[in-house]
Order: C-alpha cells, then sequence, then structure tokens
C-alpha cells in the first residue's frame, strides 16, 4: 500500500475515534465508505472492524458509568431476532440495500428534524414509547436492517435518543451496544477470509490513529451541555439521513 492509501487511513480512523467518542458513532458512518476508496470495501471492512472494536473497548471503559442496561439488553435483544428473519427469509428481496438505506435515512432526516422544528421543548421522548416492546421492535428492524444493508446506526442513535437520556446515559448506553455488536461480526469475518493476518497488519498501525481521534471526540464531548449534545447528534442524524437517501 502507498502513501495516499495510509494518509486517507490515517483520516478514517480518526473520523471513527472522534464520532464515537464524541457522539456515538454517528460521522463515523463515513470512514468505512472513505478507505473503500482505495482498498476496496471488502478489505476497508476488514481493517476498520478490530479499529472500531478498539475504539468501542475504549469508550465503553470511558463512559462506564452511564449505560442503562435495560435498554442495551431490549434492543440487543430485538436485534438477534431481525437477524435471523434477514438471514433466513430476506436475504433473496432483489434491491433490498437500497431501498433500506433510502428508507432509513429519510426516517433519520424526519426524526433528527422534528428535534428542531416540532418539538418546542426539545424532549422527544415524551412523544415516543419508553416500554420494552419499543426497543424490541426497533430492535427486530436494526437486525434486519444492519444484515442487509449494513445501515442500522441511525436507528440506534434514534432509538437511545428517544429514551430520555442524559448525554452520560446516551454514550454509555450506545457504546457498549455498539462493542457488543461489533465483537459478534467478528467470528462470521474470520471463518468468510474476510479478515486475516493482512487485514491485521494494517489494522494495528492505525491504533494510534484512533487513540488521537478518541482523545479529540472525548474532549469536545465533555464540553458540550446535554442540550447542546442533542442538538449535535440530531444534527449530525440529519447529515447521515441525507448521505444515505443520496448514495
Amino acid at each position: 500500500m502507498g502513501i495516499d492509501f495510509w494518509l486517507i487511513a490515517i483520516l478514517a480512523v480518526v473520523l471513527i475515534g472522534f464520532s464515537k467518542a464524541g457522539f456515538g458513532g454517528g460521522p463515523g458512518v463515513l470512514a468505512t465508505p472513505i478507505l473503500a476508496a482505495v482498498c476496496g470495501p471488502t478489505k476497508a471492512i476488514a481493517i476498520m472492524l478490530p479499529i472500531m472494536i478498539f475504539c468501542d473497548l475504549c469508550c465503553v471503559f470511558i463512559f462506564r458509568k452511564g449505560r442503562v442496561w435495560k435498554k442495551v439488553f431490549n434492543l440487543l435483544g430485538g436485534f438477534f431476532v431481525g437477524l435471523l428473519i434477514a438471514t433466513f427469509f430476506l436475504k433473496e428481496l432483489p434491491g433490498q440495500e437500497v431501498w433500506l438505506k433510502k428508507a432509513i435515512g429519510s426516517l433519520a432526516i424526519v426524526f433528527g428534524a422534528s428535534y428542531f422544528f416540532l418539538f418546542k421543548d426539545n424532549r422527544i421522548e415524551k412523544y415516543v414509547p419508553q416500554k420494552t416492546w419499543f426497543g424490541l421492535a426497533l430492535g427486530v428492524l436494526a437486525g434486519i436492517v444492519s444484515t442487509l444493508a449494513h445501515a442500522a446506526g441511525p436507528l440506534t442513535t434514534m432509538y437511545f435518543l428517544s429514551q430520555g437520556q442524559r448525554k452520560e446515559n446516551f454514550m454509555g448506553s450506545i457504546v457498549v451496544y455498539a462493542f457488543i455488536g461489533n465483537c459478534l461480526k467478528l467470528p462470521s469475518y474470520f471463518f468468510s477470509g474476510i479478515l486475516t493476518r493482512e487485514t491485521l497488519s494494517f489494522s494495528l498501525p492505525l491504533l494510534l490513529a484512533a487513540v488521537f481521534g478518541i482523545g479529540l471526540g472525548w474532549y469536545l464531548n465533555r464540553r458540550l451541555s446535554d442540550m447542546k449534545f442533542k442538538g449535535a447528534v440530531n444534527g449530525i442524524l440529519v447529515a447521515i439521513g441525507l448521505y444515505l437517501v443520496a448514495f
């Protein structure tokens, strides 16, 4: 790999670390497409997965006091069901990636924009169910979308935003969910031959860039009030939605 690969890879990895420690994910959705531009999509996801798990683990430690396990388990329970449904029943649907991404993107735009224009008190949780069934139902949808289109990030962000959590609770919950979800991908990546010694040899040197990105994100996160944090995350959600709809 030439110098162009390493420069773009460092940019992508810093973006991953920054977005995870700063906003629980968000802009990090762009990191893999950025890297794929110089090494192809299969190698990009293989290089990124160990780095994302490392970032998740660091963030799980940083935000260890804020997680709300009930919310995490509600979403994970539904996620496994959605994963099975997508694997055994929906895998052959033609063009599923395109319409799923556009549907999730449209939902993200509506949800994020609603925070600014509809809910004057900025308390969207008053209008969204807080029951276990809602987390399970959204988890099923996230499992389906993650399996078929790899675009479930906005759904998990919308779920944790809608549950009336403070910044620390949002971060603590979403990073541990991401950590568990990414770890579950390891066996399939390994046995399918996507994750290899070669890809790991690219991942390991990039961990330093991940640490730098995490530091930047954590620095910004600590300086945002709850209100400004929610505004930033909803703004990012709208931007991601526009990206999914457009591309």
